[in-house]
């Protein structure tokens, strides 16, 4: 802990010479927040370095040895909203079987090739669903300064995870409801609950058979506890809730 003290204390003192530096040499405003943003963009991946190599060694510490041997030391990079960082973990064999395991890994729940950390992910994600992949690469580079840089493919393929993920969990849920009869929690029961149906046909991007786009339903689902007059007069639906899907609709109740 002592060295980490030690270390967090070095990086605070580079932070505050950048920061010393911007104020004599920044032009305007602009320059300055800039210097200063990307100089604590510096200082915040050194300081996930640091918690990283710390955390790597006390799970070392307090492994079973018996059970894993502790082999080498191997690089990883990540993508992070800070920027890319760079950094040696442990790696071990399971014994008697043999098996590769990286601890740190494991703990926090990175993938053997996950490129992003899970904050880069999800707002690149929630980013996608409002404008197109190129776009959204821009944004991404703009609001972090510079400091994350995706590839219109790389969020492409990250939105294609999350939807596989997404339709998983849909279907998981929709097993434990309709054929396992298991009731989902709720806040408060409804005396009763209005429920109204439609379908939506969207073009989609891929062609069919016939050289034309496929149509893509979207199934609406509205749910209510009846309706009311607002202040104006006007009829409102009570604690209304919409949920929308896509696919067949048996499949997507």
């Amino acid at each position: 802990m002592k060295d980490v003290i030690r270390r967090i204390g070095e990086i605070t003192l580079q932070l505050a010479r950048v920061v010393e530096k911007a104020l004599w040499e920044a032009p305007d405003f602009r320059a300055l927040e800039v210097a200063v943003v990307r100089g604590a963009q510096e200082a915040a991946r050194q300081l996930l370095v640091t918690a990283l190599e710390a955390l790597d060694r006390q799970l070392m510490e307090q492994r079973d040895r018996r059970q894993l041997k502790c082999v080498n030391q191997q690089p990883r990079s990540l993508i992070t909203w800070v920027g890319e960082i760079q950094w040696e973990r442990r790696y071990y064999q399971e014994r008697p079987s043999g098996a590769r395991r990286f601890l740190l890994d494991e703990v926090l729940g990175l993938a053997p090739r996950q490129r992003y950390s899970p904050l880069v992910q999800e707002f690149g994600i929630q980013l996608c669903t409002q404008v197109p992949f190129a776009a959204a690469a821009d944004w991404l580079e703009q609001v972090s300064c510079g400091a994350v840089r995706l590839s219109a493919m790389a969020l492409w393929a990250d939105v294609q995870a999350a939807g596989a993920r997404a339709d998983e969990a849909a279907k998981a849920q929709r097993e434990a409801v309709f054929e396992r009869g298991e009731i989902p929690p709720g806040s408060r029961p409804a005396a009763a609950v209005d429920l109204e149906f439609d379908e939506l046909l969207v073009r989609g991007r891929r062609r069919g058979p016939d050289g034309q786009k496929e149509r893509i339903a979207l199934m609406h689902a509205l749910a209510y506890e009846g309706k009311a007059t607002d202040a104006r007069g006007r009829t409102v639906l009570k604690n209304r809730r919409v949920h929308v899907t896509v696919g067949e609709g048996t499949a997507s109740i």
